[in-house]
């Protein structure tokens, strides 16, 4: 069987820049950054760019900002205001939640998201 490798930050937003058929220069430019920057980061030569960045490459490029946030190993802003505020909260609940197992959490989360109104969940 293979494995599955794990695909990089500057992989993905490489991946889909040609999928969309957008060019490194016009893409580089829409979100503020140099060509020769982007291109760097989509070949793993540097670390992904700062949050705001993120967010601006997953608005252009279609793809969800918090995934992106998350494959760069940041977190999005609301959620780390959410952990500056509540630290001792967060951390139990991360701990409780590691300690349950992988397929309990996710059953939990789907409960609970399915009854938490359509308007009151994050788009």
């Amino acid at each position: 069987m293979k494995s599955k490798r794990a695909r990089t930050f500057g992989e993905i937003i490489r991946q889909r820049r040609l999928t969309l058929e957008i060019g490194l220069r016009k893409l580089a430019e829409s979100i503020g950054i140099s060509a020769t920057y982007l291109s760097k980061i989509e070949r793993n030569e540097l670390a992904p760019p700062a949050e705001e960045r993120i967010i601006d490459l997953a608005r252009a490029l279609d793809l969800e900002a918090d995934n992106l946030l998350t494959l760069a190993r940041r977190l999005p802003p609301d959620v780390r205001t959410y952990i500056e505020d509540h630290p001792d909260e967060v951390t139990a609940l991360i701990r409780l939640l590691r300690d349950r197992g992988e397929e309990r959490v996710r059953e939990q989360l789907r409960d609970m998201t399915e009854r938490v109104p359509p308007t009151k969940r994050r788009a």
